[in-house]
């Protein structure tokens, strides 16, 4: 009788498991010269459905990254691409694809998996929309303003800001966290704010090498400085000329241009050490106030990675009210 029992209970996990299976598809579409390779999620039922676009946080990131929050998109009905970042995975590319980007190309990519969907007849070609979290929410402005085809964007940490802005704020806050007294972070904000201006026009060189020297044996340096690949001639330094084509991109401006509905999700502004919450709230506001279709939530007592907050609740109260309605 144990062993009846046992094979019961065996048959009957076999059986929830297999109902509530994700379907999955492996496919793939075409960048620019590039083959981008990832899986399509499918919810129950024969559609049409509407669907999200995963974007890809920094790094060398994979489709993988993204599977868990697109389960929750398709458990709620909505068909779900996540996709190997270019250079990474199964996708085509090298380490220079992903790790010397522009935004310009992971926002072609993105166009890219969205007209792969409109192909599909199981998608509501409408009702296409994106999920950003972290650096693509510099990316989701670029695609929504250059495609007529997204719907809305939902964006999780990611900086109303200037890159420039960004890193000032991380290397800071990470600075203070780490126990470095006001005075120490200042002076590595000083450095930082030269070794930005070295980026965008070349100059003040000689004045970084100073300052380099004046400050290389502070405590704070080496975890802002771990080479002396920074003090090259800025003129032939690859890290230098690449980073001078994002340093002072702003989405500001594209997010004035967008008249779809988008969703913030921020953590708390004293926890989130990678990204100023405070300065994108303030410009979120400003945008709302003018009219836009915007809308932020705040979770305090969380972090950049939203840890401990149940945020899904939230996007789909909010797709339901706004970004599923008949208004574009």
């Amino acid at each position: 009788m144990k062993f009846k029992g046992l094979l019961i209970g065996a048959l009957l996990v076999l059986i929830v498991s297999v109902c509530y299976a994700t379907k999955k598809e492996e496919i793939a579409f075409v960048s620019g010269d590039l083959r981008l390779s990832g899986t399509v999620m499918l919810p129950k039922g024969k559609g049409p459905f509407p669907a999200v676009v995963f974007l890809h946080g920094s790094g060398e990131s994979t489709r993988d990254q993204n599977i868990w929050r697109a389960k929750k998109f398709v458990k709620n009905g909505y068909i779900a691409l996540v996709y190997d970042k270019r250079g990474t995975g199964e996708s085509q590319g090298t380490k220079d694809d992903w790790r010397y980007f522009s935004f310009d190309s992971l926002a072609q990519d993105a166009i890219a998996a969205i007209d792969y969907l409109k192909t599909r007849s199981d998608v509501k070609a409408q009702k296409i929309g994106i999920v950003a979290a972290s650096q693509s929410g510099w990316v989701a402005p670029i695609v929504a303003n250059k495609s007529n085809d997204v719907s809305f964007l939902i964006m999780i940490s990611a900086s109303v800001s200037t890159v420039a802005e960004d890193r000032l704020f991380e290397r800071a806050t990470r600075l203070a966290n780490e126990g470095f007294n006001k005075m120490e972070v200042a002076e590595a904000t000083e450095m930082q704010k030269l070794d930005q201006e070295l980026t965008r026009n070349h100059s003040r060189h000689e004045e970084f090498k100073q300052l380099w020297e004046k400050n290389k044996n502070k405590a704070w340096f080496s975890r802002v400085y771990v080479s002396e690949y920074f003090l090259e001639e800025p003129s032939s330094n690859a890290y230098r000329s690449w980073f001078k084509t994002l340093i002072d991109f702003d989405p500001v401006p594209l997010l004035e241009a967008t008249n779809i509905p988008i969703l913030w999700l921020f953590g708390d502004s004293q926890l989130d050490r990678f990204g100023p919450v405070e300065q994108s709230l303030k410009r979120i506001n400003m945008l709302v106030d003018s009219g836009k279709n915007f809308q932020s939530i705040q979770y305090p007592g969380s972090d950049h990675n939203l840890k401990g907050t149940d945020y899904f609740s939230d996007i789909f109260s909010w797709l339901q009210a706004s970004a599923n309605s008949d208004q574009r």
